[in-house]
């Protein structure tokens, strides 16, 4: 004799054998369960299984193998929605990735312009007049605070 947990058991086990064996049981309700799990999972070798359970003595079994029962979701509907969703998830992450990767590239590139202003103000033997250096804290900071931004999002990123 099995029980409900015998049949959620041979589910998260993947065991078709046991569920086509319990959707044969005396026990009407086992044999539902079972044709429901076997109908949910959908293997190949059950399909002889389903095909006799259209014609079992009772409705409910019946009803389980037609899949007409209201409110039931086969698995693969289940994990189908659910694999969509993961997979925009993951196209936001990615997305998201370029965006601290232009970020990152931004701060780099002002920093060289920073860095290419420096060299030039000091090459000519001056200090440099008061542009050069607006320039160098225009461009320098902001590079420094942006990369700095993209860095520690992407190494989050990278954790999670």
């Amino acid at each position: 004799m099995r029980t409900y947990e015998d049949i959620d058991l041979m589910v998260l086990r993947n065991d078709i054998e046991g569920l086509m064996k319990a959707a044969k049981d005396a026990d009407e309700t086992i044999r539902e369960r079972a044709v429901k799990a076997l109908r949910a999972i959908n293997p190949d070798e059950a399909r002889e299984v389903l095909r006799q359970a259209q014609s079992d003595p009772s409705a409910k079994v019946r009803r389980a193998a037609s899949g007409v029962t209201l409110g039931d979701v086969s698995l693969h509907e289940k994990t189908s929605g659910q694999r969509q969703i993961e997979d925009k998830v993951e196209e936001n992450k990615i997305s998201i990735r370029w965006l601290w990767i232009m970020i990152g590239t931004w701060g780099v590139g002002s920093l060289l312009l920073a860095l290419l202003i420096l060299v030039l103000m000091f090459s000519g033997g001056n200090f440099g007049n008061s542009a050069q250096i607006i320039g160098v804290l225009v461009l320098g900071i902001p590079g420094i605070v942006m990369l700095w931004v993209a860095v520690k999002k992407l190494r989050e990123g990278g954790q999670k």
